[in-house]
């Protein structure tokens, strides 16, 4: 069982990333794919994922899923930053961003 995870959909597949498990915070990170109505675990061969973090919001982007905020429960850490991951070339990656 999952709660305080995010999700967010392209096309036919619906992903979720994170979320509080009943054995702490995860960062694990899955597709749906409504067609088929598998799932799959998701995994960079070439980028490390967020992370553990339950409570935060994710958004696609055309091919890219943004992910932000949440917080990891076991050490109380608040997290502020953008994490990009792109389902084309499935990677992640930090987005700088500047302003107020």
């Amino acid at each position: 069982r999952l709660s305080f995870a995010a999700a967010a959909s392209i096309g036919n597949k619906v992903y979720l990333f994170g979320g509080c498990t009943g054995e702490g915070v995860t960062n694990s990170f899955h597709c749906l794919d409504v067609v088929s109505t598998m799932w799959d675990p998701v995994e960079s061969l070439t980028s490390q994922p967020p992370s553990p973090r339950m409570g935060h919001t994710m958004v696609a982007v055309c091919s890219q899923l943004v992910v932000y905020g949440g917080k990891d429960k076991a050490t109380g850490k608040v997290y502020s930053g953008l994490t990009v991951f792109d389902t084309q070339g499935e990677h992640w990656s930090t987005l700088q961003v500047r302003g107020d």
